[in-house]
């Protein structure tokens, strides 16, 4: 479904199929996403960073692509502009300061936050380096 190599654009029915998955096949593809793109995309707005609410905590979300943050920005009513990061500069300065700071990631959350899986920074790591894989 989604595409084997890197695409500057996805179709309306391609941002559909995948925001229809399920939390866990969701995070599955932007591992494997974000490998092949080396990019990590996030939500900027006026204020900083988007963050949400999910669960007791407070997440950064992340996408594996720019459209698809865009599709939840637009979803969701939080204007924000889509902003990529090196997958480089994500894994050495990024998640090591969100794990210092105790920030989890929300992946590719779709719709509702409650909707998406949160990982701390280490399973993040851990599962972008193919540790824990069978």
């Amino acid at each position: 479904m989604f595409p084997n190599t890197v695409t500057e654009s996805l179709s309306e029915n391609l941002i559909r199929q995948a925001c229809q998955l399920s939390p866990e096949e969701r995070a599955e593809l932007f591992i494997q996403y974000v490998q092949k793109a080396q990019q990590v995309w996030l939500l900027q707005g006026d204020a900083g960073f988007v963050m949400v609410e999910h669960g007791d905590s407070v997440c950064l979300p992340v996408w594996p692509h720019q459209d698809l943050a865009k599709a939840w920005s637009l979803s969701s009513q939080q204007p924000a502009r889509q902003i990529s990061v090196e997958l480089s500069t994500f894994v050495q300065t990024w998640l090591p300061g969100l794990m210092a700071n105790q920030t989890e990631l929300l992946i590719f959350p779709a719709g509702p936050a409650t909707d998406a899986l949160a990982l701390d920074g280490d399973e993040v790591t851990k599962a972008l380096s193919g540790e824990g894989e069978d």
